[in-house]
């Protein structure tokens, strides 16, 4: 038989209380690649300015999913935005794609 991984036991009374918050955390958007790849090839059919308005539209919505989920943090917000339009870019234009902020974010 092949490796056998082992985990503790742990047993817990039943007067233990619930937890009472659950955190939760998020995949990189930017690691996505079937997100990623999707995106860069609808954008490679437009023109620029409807490439643009496009990454737009789907920011914003990555913007409300993460609010459906309870993540309403205008900084976690812009660590996603930027990390799936920097891995965006780079499927565009290589490897060498630096995503520039110029402070709208």
């Amino acid at each position: 038989m092949g490796d056998v991984i082992k985990f503790p036991l742990v047993l817990r009374s039943g007067d233990e209380p619930a937890p009472t918050e659950t955190a939760v955390v998020l995949f990189p958007f930017g690691r996505r690649r079937h997100l990623v790849e999707r995106h860069a090839r609808a954008m490679r059919a437009m023109s620029g300015h409807e490439a643009e308005e496009y990454l737009t539209r789907e920011l914003e919505k990555l913007c409300d999913d993460l609010r459906a989920m309870g993540v309403d943090c205008p900084d976690c917000e812009t660590v996603a935005i930027f990390e799936l339009s920097d891995a965006i870019g780079k499927e565009l234009h290589g490897p060498d794609f630096r995503l520039q902020i110029d402070g709208s974010f």
